[in-house]
């Protein structure tokens, strides 16, 4: 989505020009953290990824109830890492180049106040 502004003199503001790229994630929208659970492993941490544990009372295997049986981490659905949205964009990818941007708001403030001035 673009913002067109349209001064009186003919000069344009384009906003979107001005959305440059997030540099903390990378234009993703999202940072990637080791998952706390299994430390960046994906296994769960219970059955050490094999979907069984031992059983406490004859030492056989039995089904491991933390994973139901996939080995999979739970919190990170086996990936080894969580993603968060970030921060800095929101999540949006793109951030506003601010100077370049209120030089450009400057401008308009000016064309706008001079238009108005020049009406009354």
């Amino acid at each position: 989505q673009m913002i067109r502004i349209q001064f009186p003199k003919g000069e344009v503001l384009e906003v979107e020009r001005y959305l440059g790229p997030c540099e903390k994630c990378e234009k993703q929208g999202w940072v990637e953290k080791d998952c706390g659970d299994c430390a960046g492993s994906g296994d769960c941490n219970r059955c050490e990824g094999s979907g069984q544990r031992s059983s406490a009372v004859d030492r056989s295997k039995v089904y491991c109830t933390t994973c139901r049986g996939t080995g999979m981490c739970r919190k990170c659905g086996g990936d080894g890492v969580i993603r968060f949205q970030c921060q800095a964009c929101k999540g949006r990818g793109r951030i506003l180049e601010k100077q370049r941007t209120e030089i450009k708001l400057g401008l308009l403030v000016d064309e706008l106040n001079a238009f108005y001035q020049e009406r009354e």
